[in-house]
This record gives structure tokens, C-alpha cells and sequence, in this order.
């Protein structure tokens, strides 16, 4: 999971913005690297605020959806690279689902206040999803 360390690292200098760098995009461009794929294509730049975003995932694919299209299913242990979602007070806006990215023992994001790390503990009824 080197690949995946340096992936976070990079992020840690990275300027929230909604459309452009937030959670969603956060996993898709994992996903796009890891899996050699370009799915990040269908969401950057399609939303813009909060209103835009909610638009977009009613008529698209909401985080679940995505995941589960892109072959991820659920598990029931955490492991270095799987995708935690739920809700989380620092990050998730009402009515959005946080995308978390697993390794070494904290889940990360990115959110209103940048890349952050968290125990999983601290996430509001977390999903564990497992790449195929």
C-alpha cells in the first residue's frame, strides 16, 4: 500500500473545493490510479455547491451506487485500501454520505477543512467496502 501512502501524503496540500477536490473525487481518483481506469471523468467539475452536488448524485450515481458499480462489496473487516462511508461531523454535509479511504489504522478524507485522518471509530455507522 506504499502507492496508497504517497496518494494521502499528496493530498495533504490540496484545497477542498466542491467539484474539484472533495471526498467523492478523493475515491474516484484512488480508484482511477489503482485500478487504471478514468472514472473520475464522469464527476469533477459536474457540481459546484451543495445544491449542484445533491442535483448531481439524484440523477447519477450516489456513493453507494458508485461503489458498488465499480465491483466494491461489503466487508466485514477493515483492511489497508477498502473505503469506509457514513457520516463524520467535521466532513459530511446533511444529506451527504462520506467516502473515507483506509490505511494504517486511520480512515481519510477530504472535507470542508482539507485532508483529514480519523479512527474509524469516530465515523457514524461506517460501511466497510472492499475492492474487487
Amino acid at each position: 500500500m506504499e502507492g496508497l501512502k504517497r496518494y494521502i501524503a499528496k493530498h495533504r496540500m490540496l484545497k477542498y473545493e466542491l467539484g474539484q477536490n472533495d471526498c467523492n473525487l478523493f475515491i474516484s481518483r484512488w480508484h482511477d490510479k489503482r485500478y487504471k481506469t478514468n472514472t473520475t471523468k464522469d464527476i469533477e467539475g459536474k457540481y459546484w455547491d451543495k445544491e449542484s452536488a445533491q442535483k448531481y448524485l439524484e440523477e447519477t450515481d450516489n456513493t453507494i451506487d458508485w461503489l458498488q458499480r465499480m465491483g466494491y462489496r461489503e466487508s466485514r473487516l477493515i483492511a489497508d485500501g477498502d473505503v469506509l462511508t457514513s457520516g463524520h461531523e467535521d466532513v459530511v454535509e446533511e444529506g451527504f454520505i462520506t467516502p473515507f479511504l483506509f490505511l494504517n489504522g486511520l480512515a481519510y478524507t477530504t472535507g470542508k477543512n482539507g485532508l483529514i485522518g480519523i479512527k474509524p471509530s469516530r465515523i457514524t455507522k461506517p460501511t466497510v467496502w472492499r475492492a474487487p
